[in-house]
């Protein structure tokens, strides 16, 4: 069983106890059980993830200015959050509020959204980097190798793209079969040569 598995788990787990802990509060104060579920869920879900937007709002601008291809406003706002990381090291403790699996290390997965960046611009020796440093950080994050796969597809190393895929789906990170991620692959970079 992977680390992202037991991470499922352990969150299927702890929500589970969570909320039979608050079912039966509810219970005995006479409270409708449908609204303590209830209850427990927003602020399970909404608190945490409030507190963690405050404090890591440009990891999240970051991510947002990516989705919508601004490749230059999210490499700033992620360089900054790993600058205000490297200062701050008590941010990276506030992991622990939301379901993250993959990866306990927002670091690593900043670096890796600054390596998917660096893809997206075509700068092969910046992803690369980026990638190398967020496996230093959590050898265990299966993204990363992913993402790597993807740079060797594009530079048409078939065997080691196939390598990286199976490590990264070892690690527990299933959603990619080798024929999707030829396709999403080639299909995205026709026109696209790394540097």
């Amino acid at each position: 069983m992977s680390r992202t598995d037991i991470y499922r788990c352990f969150y299927a787990l702890g929500f589970g106890c969570a909320m039979t802990i608050v079912l039966t509060i509810a219970a005995k104060q006479g409270i409708d059980a449908g609204f303590g579920s209830l209850a427990l869920f927003l602020v399970a879900v909404f608190a945490g993830r409030r507190v963690q937007y405050f404090f890591w709002r440009y990891h999240f601008l970051g991510r947002q200015h990516y989705g919508m291809r601004r490749w230059t406003e999210s490499l700033e706002a992620s360089q900054r959050f790993l600058q205000e990381a490297q200062q701050k090291p008590w941010l990276r403790h506030l992991v622990w509020l939301n379901f993250m699996v993959t990866s306990r290390d927002i670091v690593a997965v900043t670096q890796n959204n600054v390596a998917c960046v660096y893809m997206a611009l075509a700068d092969r020796a910046e992803a690369e980097s980026y990638i190398d440093e967020a496996l230093k950080r959590d050898s265990l994050y299966p993204v990363p190798h992913l993402n790597r796969a993807k740079i060797l597809i594009w530079a048409k190393q078939d065997d080691a793209a196939r390598a990286e895929l199976a490590e990264c789906r070892r690690l527990g990170y299933r959603d990619y079969s080798w024929e999707k991620l030829v396709q999403e692959v080639r299909g995205a970079s026709d026109d696209l040569q790394i540097a």
